[in-house]
């Protein structure tokens, strides 16, 4: 006859390790965190705004002329900025000066005065904080627009014919 021995080996062995198994039920727990950094943002969009194009004149014009364009700012949700507006003369209260293309030293008679105003028919220039003449905001993560006018006196088209240009850069401060 054979030895039961080994089953019941086995069978011991078995009920052993559910036994072992069971004293470890118990647990312990740790935690870790998932975190992330969201910096604030500030975007012209798009990258530039449309150009503001006067309509045309001859030298013995005196209209007045405003256009507008607007610009499209996108700002992280609560974020105050501000945007400012600087002609290439850098001249700090938005006004500014169309030369005649390809004059290498443009003269008086090569010059067109021009006066950004902001929505509110204020200068719009790049003079930030109190006192400031920039227009602010507060950023909703969505885009918001503003409308910029340029405006020409009528008595500033008694110059020398041709093709006249300027360059306004658009600065968001956040």
């Amino acid at each position: 006859m054979r030895s039961q021995r080994p089953v019941l080996s086995g069978i011991a062995a078995m009920l052993l390790g559910i036994a072992t198994t069971a004293t470890f039920a118990e647990t312990v727990t740790g935690s870790f965190n998932v975190k992330v950094q969201v910096l604030k943002a500030c975007s012209v969009t798009p990258t530039n705004p449309a150009d503001i194009v006067f309509d045309t004149v001859d030298t013995t014009s005196t209209t007045a002329q405003s256009k507008t364009t607007s610009i499209a700012v996108q700002c992280s949700k609560s974020t105050p900025y501000e945007i400012g507006l600087t002609p290439s003369n850098a001249n700090t209260t938005g006004a500014g000066t169309m030369t005649k293309v390809g004059a290498a030293s443009p003269t008086a008679d090569q010059r067109i005065a021009y006066q950004i105003n902001s929505p509110s028919s204020n200068a719009w220039g790049n003079k930030t904080g109190a006192g400031g003449n920039t227009v602010t905001g507060t950023g909703t993560g969505a885009v918001q627009t503003y409308v910029a006018t340029a405006a020409v006196a009528g008595t500033v088209w008694n110059v020398e014919p041709g093709n006249y240009a300027d360059i306004v850069t658009v600065t968001v401060t956040y």
